[in-house]
Order: structure tokens, then C-alpha cells, then sequence
């Protein structure tokens, strides 16, 4: 009869869960029959309809059985729908959905355009997902258009492993179409957990052409790839990514991107490349207190390398590269490639803030090149590297830095004990205008690897290629090869400037505490301390064909056997002042074969010394041109002033 009320008090059973749902009997045409919750037809020009539908709709209204086992693709898709229709709602899922991939892949993706606010909720991630169960490869399964305000918590989301897609294939995607809109804002990720997805990018955010994506955020995630019979496929590349930021079907003409906030979050990625990857036109990333494990390290395209915070400037003359980075509070564990890493381009710089980050265990057995490391700050890259605690990583800090920028590198504790590895790495680069400055102030570096370096100036053998000054100040460091080595000249990197002061310098040192190969621009060395007790073979400064050098206050220590000369200054010109040994075998103390380049030239200032070199000046006579630079000051021999 029209007009009367059915009140439904279950789904499956009386009161099982919910509302009751009041349904009128009409045969006026409602203007859509959805074959669901809201509009049932009941004969040819009747129709139930839902009196009193609330914001939020259970996906079992539309038929779903929550066995974890049921096809629930046609409520799924239903339920979205019609939040779709009203613009905004939520969609309640108090359980385990399945959806067979066979249904997904034969109807195509599910597009939303929303723009009020559509929320798909469950009742925790570990009792509520949307499984896809079956073989069926799918790519682009869900897509929001030109949606706005969209938001996922207290829910799983998990994919079918190595049958979920391929190639370019994104699992959900954020997709802002040239025209449609001038901007899409505001999705959301609350206690979400992301599993066993096959596609390239698992979540893809981009937008075409001159628009905007704005406000990204996820709290309390998880990101989990290596379960059940997840793994990596061979039609899955070197960019599979969890999180896909930035430009469309063109180069990026303003930020498509602007604000993405990554907060509380854990991802495993065995067999994922990245977590996060930031391309062209991303404005500002902030990741907080977040634990990434594992990235790149198994799977068919294992030798790809694997970067777990990744941001990349390919807009070549636009000028749109990812702007501004934060990670405060960041765990990585074994990454294979890079922890963090962050390149510019021609037409911009990258400014990255790593603070009171953890990573350990960065190294890749099949890749040793110098832009590879826990925090890799690449071509136009530049900003802070400070209060972190980097171990065993191939490189603790790589950095070229570029475009007269800054980059501070400061407090950090980096110990590792792999092979040819360094503490910091300041790289060159050819073809950068403007020179790039260091400030490395404060660290504790002990590399105790074999052919370990605390730091390393040097570039990629490009011929002018230039890393521009580097002040490294205070500190300790520790190298079984050198603490502090660099190389210049012809087919090398070229310095702007090197200053080094206040640092103490310790380690098996088997080339040299300082070390620097032809230089011509200037090194400076001040009040810098060189413990050599460990060091059975190198020496304490090697400057060998520097042509400008300035020492004034260096301590060298307990050289009494073995091992080479102290100071090693072949070929090398400038001055040097208040140089003061203890403990050092006087036949350790100079390598007699620099002699013949000491020149007294000018009268002798006073302060210089050298303590506890028992030698007598005649030892040396037949190899010091001059001598009149010697005096006995109080039984002391003391070196009243050298010019190299």
C-alpha cells in the first residue's frame, strides 16, 4: 500500500548493528534507482525509499557481507556512489570487505568527484579493511577527480600482492584534470594501514598543467609490503612507490603539490623502492616521527637501489623543484640506496632540514658511488644535517650543495665500519655558477672501515668541477684512512677554500690525519689536535703540492715508532706557526726530503715551538738550507718560523 513505513532493525539479524532504516513505499520516481540502501525498486512504478538516511551510510545497506571471503564490489561500489551523488557523506565499514579482483578489473576503476567532505571509516585497521582478493591484475583501482576533502581512518587497505597492476599503475589516485578546478584540498589518513599493493604507486597525488593539490596528511599509518604473498614483480620498476607526489601529464607551470604533513607513521618496503617520492612542482614535505625499514632491499628489480624519502626536480627550465623538506625525528634502517635524498636542478634549489634523524645500515654492495648515503643532499640541494645518529652507512652525509647556498652539517654522532666509506662526503659538481659553502661544525665522526674516511672533499672526476668553501670547525674526528682527505687540480674538484680549526683528530689514520692533494687554492689549518697513537702508517698533515697553506696552531702527538713522517709537505708553499709535537720520535717528526723547500725568510717571529724533539740541529744541517730558523729555548727545540 503507497504511503507505508517498513522499519528495517538489522542487517542480517534483528539489531545486529546500526540504526534502524524507515522505508516508504511510494510511486513517485525518486529520480534515481541505485538498487541499494536508498532506493529499492519494489514492481514497476514502486519504489522503497530510505526516510531517514543519515551523514553516515554501513556498506552492508548495500549488501556487503563482511566474511573477509564475499565479493562485496557491487555494494562497495554502490555505497560511493551515492555518497558521491549527495556530494559528501561517509561510508562505515565495521569489518573485513573483500572485493574480488575479477569484478574490479571487469568494471574499471571507481571515480569520485566529491567535493564536500566523503569519509570511508572503519573501526581500526586491524579489525576493519577493503581486501582485493583474487589474481586479476588492477591498476588505477580507486580514483578521486576533482574531488576535495576526502578522508580514510580506522582502516586496512591491502591489495593482491604481485597481481596488483604494473608499469605506471597507481592502486588510489588524486588526480586534479586540467580545467576542472583550481585546486583540490584536504585528504586525509588516520590510523590507516596500506598492505601487499602491487601497483608502481600505491597512493598517487598529481594534478595537470597550472593547478593545485592542496593540504595532504596522514597520521598514525602503516605501510606494510612484505606479507602473505606479497613480493616484487618483474613489471614493477625502479620507481615503486608508496606515496607519489607532484607533476602530471606536463612539466609543473606553478606547485601542484603545496603542503604534505607525514606524521607517526611506519612502513615496511622490502619490496618497494620508495616510501615517499617527491617529483617536480611539490612545495612542502614534513615527515615527523616516522620509522621506514627496509626499502629496496629484495625482490626481481633488487638491483634498482632503494630510497626511502626521495625528492626530485625534473622540471628542467620551469623552476618548480620540491622547495622545502623537513624530517625531524626520522628512523631508517636499511635502505639500500639513499635514507634521504634531495637533487635540484638548473632552474632551483632544494632546501632540505634533516634534524635528530636515525639512520644506520644504508649501503649497497652493488653500487659504492660517492651520491649515495643516509642523508644524500645532491646537485642544488642544500639546507641542515644536525642532532642526527648515522651508523654503518656507505656515506653518513653526501652533499654537492650549489647556487651560493649554505648547508650546515652539525652535531651529528656517524660511525660506521664499511669498507671504502666516509663520514661526510662534500662532492663537486661541473657546470655550477655559483659555489656552493659547507659549514661542518661539532660532529663526532669515527669510519673505522677499512679505507674509512671522516670526511672526503672530492668530486666525481668532472674536470671543473667545483665544491666551494668548506669551513669544518670543532669536533671529532676518526678515519682509519684519514680524517680529513681531499684531492684538487686538473680533472678533480676545485676548492673555493678549506678552513679547518679547533678539531681533534684521532684513528688508525693509514694516509693522514689531513691529507690534500694538490690544491692551489687556500687550506687553513687552526689550533687543530692529531692524536697518532693508533696510527702505525700515515701521517699527521700531508699537503703535498699545496701551494697555499696556513697553519697556525697545530699539536701533534705520540708518533715514537714506525709508521710515516708527521709532517709530509712535498712541494708545498705557504706558512706555518705554533706547530708543537709531544711524544714524537725525532726521526718521525719531518719527512727529511721537504727540508730542502723551508726557507727562513723573514725575522722570526716568536711562539713557534716544537716540544720534545730531542734531536740536535746538526743531525739535520746537510738538509736544512739555512738553519737560523732553529734556537734552544729552555732545552727545547724550537721552530722560531717557517715559510713553506
Amino acid at each position: 500500500m503507497l504511503g507505508t513505513d517498513v522499519t528495517l532493525t538489522g542487517y542480517y539479524a534483528d539489531g545486529d548493528s546500526g540504526p534502524d532504516r524507515r522505508y516508504k513505499l511510494t510511486n513517485v520516481n525518486p529520480g534515481s534507482v541505485d538498487d541499494g540502501a536508498i532506493v529499492v525498486s519494489n514492481a514497476p512504478g514502486y519504489w522503497w525509499v530510505w526516510q531517514n538516511v543519515p551523514y553516515e551510510i554501513d556498506v552492508r545497506a548495500y549488501g556487503a557481507v563482511l566474511d573477509d571471503s564475499s565479493d562485496g564490489f557491487s555494494a562497495f561500489k554502490k555505497a560511493l556512489a551515492y555518497i558521491n551523488s549527495r556530494g559528501g557523506g561517509a561510508l562505515f565499514v565495521p569489518g573485513k570487505l573483500a572485493i574480488a579482483s575479477s569484478s574490479w578489473a571487469a568494471n574499471g576503476s571507481i571515480i569520485t568527484t566529491a567535493q564536500g567532505r566523503a569519509v570511508i571509516r572503519g573501526i581500526g585497521n586491524k579489525n576493519s579493511h577493503i581486501r582485493i582478493i583474487g589474481t586479476s591484475s588492477l591498476a588505477d583501482v580507486l580514483i578521486y577527480e576533482n574531488a576535495k576533502n576526502i578522508t580514510f581512518e580506522e582502516i586496512a587497505i591491502i591489495g593482491n600482492g604481485p597481481h596488483g597492476g604494473g608499469g605506471f599503475g597507481r592502486f588510489i589516485a588524486f588526480h586534479l584534470t586540467s580545467g576542472a578546478l583550481d585546486h583540490m584540498e584536504n585528504f586525509y589518513f588516520n590510523d590507516v594501514r596500506f598492505q601487499d599493493i602491487g601497483a608502481d604507486n600505491w597512493l598517487r597525488f598529481y594534478a595537470d598543467g597550472q593547478y593545485t593539490i592542496r593540504q595532504i596528511g596522514f597520521n598514525n599509518c602503516q605501510f606494510v609490503s612484505a606479507t602473505g604473498d606479497s613480493y616484487d614483480p618483474a613489471t614493477i620498476g625502479e620507481a615503486s612507490t608508496m606515496i607519489s607526489l607532484g607533476e602530471g601529464t606536463a612539466k609543473p607551470a606553478r606547485y601542484v603539490v603545496e603542503e604534505v604533513t607525514i606524521e607517526n607513521c611506519w612502513a615496511e618496503g622490502t619490496y618497494v623502492k620508495r616510501f615517499l617520492d617527491c617529483w617536480s612542482g611539490v612545495r612542502r614535505v614534513t615527515v615527523r616521527n616516522t620509522t621506514l625499514l627496509n626499502f629496496g632491499r629484495t625482490g626481481a628489480q633488487n638491483n634498482k637501489g632503494g630510497y626511502a624519502l626521495m625528492a626530485y626536480d625534473d622540471s628542467t627550465t620551469t623552476g618548480y623543484p620540491p622547495e622545502e623538506l623537513l624530517y625531524d625525528r626520522v628512523r631508517i634502517e636499511s635502505a639500500r640506496s639513499c635514507g634521504l635524498y634531495a637533487v635540484g636542478g638548473a632552474a632551483g634549489s632544494v632546501q632540505a632540514t634533516v634534524r635528530n634523524c636515525e639512520i644506520g645500515n644504508v649501503k649497497d654492495p652493488n653500487d659504492s658511488s660517492l651520491g649515495k648515503g643516509a642523508v644524500v643532499l645532491s646537485i642544488a640541494a642544500y639546507g641542515e644535517v644536525s642532532g642526527c645518529k648515522l651508523t654503518d652507512n656507505f656515506a653518513g652525509v653526501s652533499s654537492v650543495g650549489g647556487d651560493g647556498k649554505t648547508t650546515v652539517i652539525a652535531k651529528n654522532v656517524i660511525k660506521t665500519n664499511v669498507g671504502d666509506s666516509y663520514g661526510i662526503v662534500i662532492r663537486g659538481a661541473a657546470g655550477l655558477e655559483k659555489r656552493a659553502r659547507h659549514i661542518i661544525e661539532d660532529n663526532d665522526i669515527d669510519n673505522a672501515g677499512a679505507a674509512g674516511r671522516a670526511i672526503f672533499l672530492q668530486s666525481s672526476s668532472a674536470a671543473s668541477a667545483h665544491i666551494g668553501e668548506v669551513d669544518i670547525r670543532g669536533g671529532r674526528l676518526a678515519g682509519a684512512r684519514a680524517a680529513i682527505e681531499g684531492y684538487d687540480g686538473a680533472g678533480e674538484c676545485i676548492f673555493t677554500g678549506v678552513s679547518i680549526r679547533d678539531v681533534h683528530i684521532a684513528g688508525a689514520l693509514s694516509n693522514a690525519g689531513i691529507a690534500f692533494v694538490d690544491a692551489s687554492n687556500p687550506i687553513s689549518i687552526r689550533n687543530v689536535d692529531i692524536d697518532l697513537s693508533g696510527s702505525t702508517a700515515g701521517s699527521a698533515v700531508n699537503l703535498a703540492g699545496c701551494t697555499k697553506v696556513d697553519i697556525d696552531g697545530l699539536v701533534i702527538r705520540n708518533r715514537t715508532m714506525g709508521g710515516a713522517k708527521c709532517l709530509s709537505l712535498t712541494g708545498a708553499r705557504g706558512s706555518m706557526r705554533n706547530v708543537k709535537f709531544e711524544n714524537v720520535d725525532p726521526s718521525l717528526a719531518v719527512a727529511s726530503n721537504d727540508f730542502g723547500v723551508i726557507r727562513p725568510t723573514w725575522p722570526a717571529p716568536k711562539g713557534t715551538f716544537i716540544q720534545n724533539l730531542l734531536a740536535a740541529k746538526t743531525e739535520h744541517a746537510g738538509s736544512i738550507p739555512a738553519v737560523t730558523g732553529w734556537e734552544n729555548v729552555d732545552g727545547a727545540r724550537t721552530w722560531q718560523e717557517t715559510r713553506i
